[in-house]
């Protein structure tokens, strides 16, 4: 069984699920470009001003010791793990490319199944 030590750890797991569901979604109907759909909507999503917050946009670490102090409105924990997390690892698939190769996603496979 794999798991999270804590909540600070969540996010890890469902930003995975969620991001690997999205590139298959996009794989499935490559035209709707589903995946640039959904980054875009997360993106303007955790950059939004939210009322009573001092900077404007920014929702605050992923795995904060105390993530509810970034939550200004209901939902915006699973903003964070979900949006910010998809995001995080779209970042390192795009990191770990390599646009030459066969399969320029492999590395990022491989360090996500290992």
């Amino acid at each position: 069984m794999v798991g999270w030590d804590s909540y600070r750890d969540q996010w890890i797991t469902e930003g995975l699920a969620n991001y690997i569901a999205l590139v298959g979604a996009d794989a499935e109907k490559p035209g709707d470009h589903l995946l640039a759909h959904w980054l875009d909507y997360y993106r303007k999503d955790l950059t939004s001003h939210v009322a009573g917050r001092k900077h404007g946009g920014g929702c605050g670490s992923v795995g904060a010791r105390s993530p509810l102090k970034f939550v200004a409105r209901p939902g915006r924990l699973l903003e964070i793990i979900y949006g910010k997390g998809a995001w995080v690892f779209h970042m390192l698939r795009v990191m770990l490319q390599a646009p030459a190769s066969k399969n320029p996603d492999e590395r990022f496979i491989g360090c996500c199944t290992a």
